[in-house]
């Protein structure tokens, strides 16, 4: 998606950015990431994800990967980074979690 600012980043099939925190941990070939989201993190950002992507040609499929939470609950990464939603974001196109806590940013292709 092309954001207010011109700039590229992911969205979600409705149009909804995608971000990564910095405090998650990156996961490699041999190890799944770890997101350090729980509790009340996860009432403002929420989980993504998706189990067929659909990437542009621009990307790479094998840069997504599924993973297991620690709770269970499977996420979706990219190049490593556990992705997610932000409950601020009320439009398509809408980026305000972009450097929230300067630890959430969105995800650039």
């Amino acid at each position: 998606v092309l954001n207010k600012n011109n700039k590229f980043h992911l969205s979600n099939d409705k149009g909804m950015a995608l971000y990564y925190n910095d405090k998650d941990t990156k996961g490699s070939t041999n190890a799944d990431p770890k997101s350090n989201c729980t509790g009340d993190c996860l009432s403002t950002w929420t989980v993504f994800d998706q189990a067929q992507v659909i990437a542009p040609s621009a990307l790479k499929p094998n840069d997504f990967k599924e993973f297991t939470r620690q709770d269970g609950t499977p996420q979706l990464s990219y190049k490593g980074m556990p992705l997610y939603t932000y409950s601020e974001d009320s439009n398509s196109g809408d980026t305000k979690g972009d450097n929230v806590d300067n630890s959430w940013h969105l995800v650039k292709p």
